[in-house]
Parts: structure tokens; sequence; C-alpha cells
């Protein structure tokens, strides 16, 4: 399934994270994110990458998987994951791997 709705991204959110989000550089990914108070995302696969809707929709579903997977450990923001043609397509574990890397994880050192 996708995310609940309140860790989802309005249309014109993606729009502000398209134009102002920091840009985190990846091989599958061209990922934008900006600071929010609870982690939010998006995930867009284009035409370009999947022809059919049956390919997109799968894409999309592993990359929504790896995200609720690793949300709790990341740091507060709203995130568009935007999937490159070079991303399909992977295991969720391997989309996992690649989104914990980029994305800024919590602070988890105790104190």
């Amino acid at each position: 399934s996708m995310l609940a709705a309140r860790e989802r991204l309005s249309r014109e959110r993606i729009g502000e994270l398209m134009k102002a989000g920091r840009r985190v550089p990846d091989a599958f990914f061209d990922i934008r994110t900006l600071p929010n108070t609870s982690v939010r995302g998006a995930v867009v696969v284009s035409k370009k990458v999947a022809h059919t809707s049956v390919g997109r929709h799968k894409m999309k579903r592993r990359v929504y998987s790896a995200l609720r997977a690793i949300r709790p450990q990341i740091e507060a923001s709203d995130i568009l994951i935007i999937v490159k043609k070079t991303a399909k397509p992977h295991t969720v574990a391997e989309y996992k791997g690649a989104l914990m890397l980029r994305l800024r994880v919590k602070n988890t050192s105790k104190v």
C-alpha cells in the first residue's frame, strides 16, 4: 500500500520540492528534500522510466515500501523521490539501502 494520508505530499508541495528542494544525488533516484516537522514522502515514476502502468506501479510500490521501512530512522523532512531509469527493477532491499545512504538519518547516539 501507499503511505498514510498524513505521510503523503500534496501536488502543490511536490511542485515546491521540484523548484526549491535540496537535491540529493543518487544512482537510482533524483531526491529532493525540504525541512518539515514530520517525514512525508512522494514517489514519482515517469513514463520514460517504465512504459506500462503496471511497471510504474511495481516500482512505486517497492520504493514506497522501502521508504515506509526506514521512515522511523529519518530526520523530519518532506522527501520527493523521482525514480530514474537506472532504478529498474530492483528489490525493496536495494531501494532501502540506497535511501538509507542518501537521506538524513536521525542522530540516535544515546545521551
